[in-house]
This record gives C-alpha cells, structure tokens and sequence, in this order.
C-alpha cells in the first residue's frame, strides 16, 4: 500500500511516516500534539489497517472527545478495513 503523505482530521493536518519502531513497540500510533502518525515498518502487510486504527482514533479525538476504548477503536478498524477490502472500495480519488 502507498501510505499518503498527509491526512487531514476537522481542522489537524497529521503527516503519516513509516518508522523502524513505533512508540511503546505498537504497531502504530498517533500523537495530537506532533500532529504525526506513525506505522511500523514492519507490519507492511498489514499498514492499511494500522492505519485505519491510528486514523480512527484521531477521529475519536477531534470529534468525540476520545471516549472510545482501545479494544472498540481495534474492533471498529477491523470491521471497516475488512469492509473497504472486501467490497473494493478505493481510499482515494
């Protein structure tokens, strides 16, 4: 997968990296205060849903005041990742 550049939440700009290791050994992780979310390099068979996961906890964040948990932001990426894949659904333009 292309990872993009940058991704854009209500009014944040977040970049997005691949780094050697994500905070905590996660594999991957979103920081409000640097604006950045990061993926393990090594989980690139599965980025898309790392992805998904840190994106949806910045949503969770900018939009809902991060009253999610941590096991229905997993299960909410799954269900979504699994979703846009298995009906073919583009994340871009």
């Amino acid at each position: 997968m292309r990872l993009p550049k940058v991704i854009k939440i209500g009014g944040h700009v977040f970049e997005v990296k691949r780094v050697k290791r994500c905070e905590d050994d996660a594999d991957g992780f979103y920081d409000l205060t640097k604006q950045l979310i990061t993926i393990d390099e090594e989980n690139r068979k599965y980025e898309g849903q790392v992805l998904l996961h840190e994106v949806l906890h910045a949503i969770d964040y900018v939009y809902n005041n991060a009253i999610l948990t941590e096991e229905q932001v997993e299960r909410l990426s799954q269900g979504l990742y699994d979703f846009l894949r298995n009906n073919k659904i583009e994340w871009r333009k």
